[in-house]
Parts: structure tokens; sequence; C-alpha cells
């Protein structure tokens, strides 16, 4: 039932959580870039830094993450609920990897200090009953190779693969099934 669960306990904790942590972030990351495009496209007389924040505090959000310096001057109330709003509509395409990404990073933060953290739990109250099967990490890197590939323009989709090669995750995607480059 809970193969990435089993799978953290049977190997190297570390690495399967870094792991993890790295799909998450890349998830994230590409949400973001598509977020960014279609806030752009809808907003094409708004200020690209205006729709930076915005589309970085969406992304931020439905991952569970604090907000950043950055969303200061938003009403984060009011933008949460627009990312809701767009996670029910235009998004709906993104929501098993928003859900299966929150799950990913609450089983790593779980596997390395063995307390569970509460994240983005009103989006998992929301869409997870959608989505019931525990996450896979290797079933969630190809589903994220395909929006990456299918989604994203080519600008946008060369940034993310430049961050898989060379941020802070890249060794422990180099053998990725999904991700990996060997």
């Amino acid at each position: 039932m809970f193969s990435f669960i089993k799978k953290l306990f049977s190997g190297n904790v570390k690495r399967l959580a870094n792991y993890g942590d790295g799909l998450a972030q890349v998830a994230q990351i590409t949400l973001y870039m598509i977020l960014m495009e279609q806030l752009s496209n809808q907003n094409s007389n708004k200020d690209k830094d205006a729709i930076r924040s915005v589309a970085s505090s969406w992304s931020n959000y439905l991952f569970g993450r604090p907000p950043s310096d950055q969303h200061k001057n938003l009403d984060l109330d009011a933008e949460h609920a627009k990312a809701i709003r767009w996670l029910d509509n235009e998004g709906a395409p993104y929501q098993k990897l928003v859900i299966q990404g929150l799950r990913i990073i609450a089983t790593a933060n779980y596997a390395r200090s063995g307390t569970a953290k509460s994240i983005g739990i009103e989006i998992l109250e929301r869409y997870g009953k959608n989505f019931p099967d525990s996450p896979d990490l290797d079933s969630y890197g190809a589903s994220l190779v395909l929006i990456i590939v299918g989604d994203l323009d080519e600008e946008s989709r060369n940034n993310v693969y430049h961050y898989i090669w060379t941020g802070p995750y890249a060794p422990y995607f180099k053998t990725s099934k999904a991700l990996g480059w060997n």
C-alpha cells in the first residue's frame, strides 16, 4: 500500500527522502512555470514582476510552502482562494501533481524526523480523495516528465531541465528512472 514508505525504510532513508523532496521541488517549479504562462496570457497588461509574485505565491501555497518576502505586498488569503479556484478549473489537470507532491513532502519529512508535519491539509482534504493511491516516486517522476514535455514551452522546459541537472537535487536525480541522464 505505501510503497514509497516501504522503500524509504528498506533503503537509504536520506537519499530517498531527498529524491522525493527534489521531485516535489521540480513539480512546484513546473507548476510555477505553467502559472506564469497562464497568468501572463490572462493579464498581458500586468507587470511581469507582479505576475511572478502571484505565480510563486500560488505555487508555494499549493505545495505547502510558506510565503516568501516577495509576497509581503499580496493579500495572501485572496491569492490562496484564487489558487484554489484555478486548481478547480484551469488547473484541474495538475491536481494529482499537487496532491501527490504534498504526500511525498510529508512522507520525506516523516522519514527524516519521525514526526509528521501537517502541510497543505486544506488542499489534501479537498482533493485527496480523488487520488487515493499512495505516492510512488517512479510514477510521480514519470508523470512529472510528461507534464514538463507536454505543457511547458521550450524556454520553460529548458529552465526546468537546467534545474534538474544543476540544482541542489541533481545528485539524487542522476540515476532516476524518469529524470536521470546516464
